[in-house]
């Protein structure tokens, strides 16, 4: 696998919060969700490659609109995500899963359409990985995903994290523009170099704002969400347990100011980008 450090991420025991927290999550982003399924638009008997699938919450409802008579196939590098898909979808015959680089070579083709929420921003080539891809779509096939923008547009991610800094022994490097990981698709015009790369046509990016949903069960359910899936906590480990016991405290008051009830939901930003195959 090219990819051996993402690999290694989401088969850690981090996977393993992802799988705990699964429900959480799937209601945390459920707003971009609908965005991209709206979008994808998938259609009865269609056959349709969901990419980074994780536990398969946008595979259940890609199943859902092709029926019986199409096909999703789940891709993702994680398999404590991909048990969990598999039991999701044990009961739809519609559906099966890979495990591996979604974006390394592949036998499928003549499939009508390619989705992922969430789930392309990790590739280590994005044109070659895309252009993958690309050849598993018909002539006329259509690639329909959401990705983040980059971190000053997300407040989910940039407010717990400058409320950590100051905990931690030094401050964290910089990351490398464009570099797998969560924002590695934050820059547009990267994207859609990317994409152009890879031989697709008809590229549209379009911006989509809404809210990271932490919790709906009150600020202190919010600070847990935070503490044990944030990609900034990575940084945080070893540190004794009374400097976490200040970093509980400080998320609180944060998200004490995004509560509306018992929901706690921070702005976020998204692209919504597709594209076509014409090849």
């Amino acid at each position: 696998m090219e990819n051996a450090a993402q690999l290694e991420n989401w088969n850690g025991p981090g996977a393993l919060e992802w799988v705990r927290f699964q429900k959480q999550i799937d209601r945390a982003v459920e707003q971009f969700h609908g965005f991209g399924l709206e979008s994808m638009a998938a259609k009865s008997g269609e056959r349709i490659i969901d990419i980074g699938c994780g536990s398969g919450r946008a595979t259940l409802d890609l199943a859902e609109a092709v029926g019986s008579q199409g096909q999703v196939l789940g891709l993702d590098f994680s398999e404590p995500l991909l048990a969990l898909a598999r039991e999701r979808c044990a009961h739809l015959d519609c559906v099966s899963f890979q495990h591996g680089d979604a974006g390394q070579a592949r036998p499928e083709s003549g499939f009508d359409a390619l989705f992922s929420r969430f789930g392309v921003m990790f590739f280590k080539r994005p044109a070659a990985s895309f252009a993958n891809l690309r050849k598993t779509l018909r002539p006329g096939g259509r690639l329909t995903f959401i990705c983040w923008q980059g971190k000053a547009q997300n407040a989910w991610i940039h407010e717990p994290m400058d409320r950590l800094i100051p905990f931690l022994p030094e401050a964290p490097e910089p990351l490398e523009p464009n570099a797998p990981g969560a924002f590695g698709l934050a820059d547009p015009d990267f994207t859609r170099s990317q994409l152009i790369e890879a031989g697709f046509q008809d590229i549209e990016i379009e911006s989509k704002h809404g809210s990271m949903v932490f919790s709906t069960d009150g600020v202190s359910s919010a600070v847990e969400f935070n503490m044990r899936l944030s990609p900034a906590m990575g940084l945080a480990q070893g540190l004794p347990p009374e400097t976490l016991l200040a970093i509980r405290k400080s998320f609180a008051q944060l998200f004490e100011r995004y509560s509306q009830g018992p929901v706690v939901a921070l702005p976020a930003s998204a692209w919504l980008i597709t594209a076509r195959n014409h090849g």
